[in-house]
């Protein structure tokens, strides 16, 4: 469980660090329902942006997503990645179908919330959880407002096959 807690310390201190240097600095934003630049509609008035892709994996490393009021977000059972959810800006309420690890807002340095499956959990800015693999959930932005997502996603490489032979001298 310590692994787990320095991960998620460390995690957020980078999703904080690439939050503060992403805010927008003024200038022209998109409409709540329409897509921002480098933005794509992911589903119903949910947009995506990828923010950073790792080498030889096909979906980003680190997203934003942005929720306009009243959408909703189903996840299905199909993603391998362990997820790291930030909430940048807004609420969201999330329902996961699997035990999940909550840090409210100021609680670093203390043991994260574990919340049983199918609970709603209500996240305001500053907090954040790990979704494990294959969870299926509901994200769902109940306010008047944007909610926006940091989201970093651990995706399980293939293992590579062991060499075979006798090593060299």
């Amino acid at each position: 469980m310590q692994r787990l807690s320095v991960f998620g310390v460390i995690a957020l201190v980078v999703l904080v660090g690439l939050a503060a240097i992403g805010v927008n600095r003024g200038g022209v934003t998109a409409q709540e329902g329409t897509p921002g630049p480098g933005e794509t509609e992911f589903a119903p008035g949910v947009f995506v942006a990828p923010l950073a892709v790792a080498e030889r994996q096909e979906i980003p490393a680190l997203y934003r997503l942005r929720f306009a009021p009243g959408s909703v977000l189903f996840a299905d059972t199909s993603d391998p990645s362990v997820s790291l959810v930030y909430v940048e800006t807004g609420t969201i309420s999330i329902s996961i179908k699997a035990p999940v690890a909550v840090t409210r807002a100021g609680a670093i340095g203390r043991s994260p919330e574990i919340v049983v499956t199918e609970t709603a959990i209500l996240l305001r800015a500053g907090e954040y959880l790990v979704v494990p693999s294959f969870a299926e959930g509901t994200y769902r932005n109940e306010g008047q407002e944007v909610t926006s997502l940091l989201v970093s996603a651990i995706v399980p490489s293939k293992m590579a096959n062991p060499m075979v032979g006798t090593p060299a001298p």
